[in-house]
């Protein structure tokens, strides 16, 4: 299902570049072929978003894997057919950027860790986080040091209990550190 809400959006957005590039070739907003390519365009490419939150439900663990998917293979397939329709040549360093594209989204599907607690966007830092044997900085409050140390987020206080609270704006400011009513 994943692969057709993906070729069905890839169709619609080369498609829609191809109309806006149709309509392109006279002054804008003076023929009825301008109009043409830019409503066409425009209601081919809005309608795609519907297959791209269909893509987005298919991968709810990746949702920017989603996103390199369906970006790069519209972008590469639009770079591809606009130069072959209107025999644009494209320079050595154009190519290359298309094959860099190809290449990074190949490298952004590499390499999807196994195990339900290893999926999503999240996995690298997990990983790396599970390697790091340093020193932790825990949060204010949370794991934290006791109250007294460290700076606050939004005050830059050396208060973390004040961490809830906003220059101007008290906030909840006792329950971080265990003593009620500490501002």
């Amino acid at each position: 299902m994943l692969a057709g809400y993906l070729s069905i959006f890839w169709a619609m957005q080369i498609s829609a570049n191809v109309a806006f590039k149709y309509g392109s070739h006279t002054a804008a907003g003076r023929s009825r072929r301008w109009l043409a390519g830019f409503v066409g365009g425009n209601i081919v490419g809005a309608s795609s978003i519907y297959f791209l939150m269909r893509i987005y439900e298919q991968m709810p663990e990746n949702c920017n894997l989603a996103a390199v998917l369906a970006g790069s293979g519209g972008f590469i397939g639009s770079q591809i057919l606009l130069a072959w329709m209107w025999r644009s040549r494209l320079s050595l360093g154009q190519w290359i950027g298309i094959a860099l594209v190809a290449i990074g989204t190949v490298i952004a599907t590499l390499g999807q860790p196994g195990g339900q607690e290893n999926r999503g966007a999240g996995a690298p830092v997990r990983a790396a986080a599970a390697l790091y044997k340093g020193p932790r900085f825990p949060l204010p409050g949370k794991d934290g040091p006791p109250c007294g140390t460290g700076r606050s987020i939004h005050t830059g206080s050396l208060d973390p209990c004040r961490q809830l609270s906003r220059p101007g704006k008290p906030g909840k400011t006792g329950e971080n550190c265990g003593k009620p009513g500490r501002v």
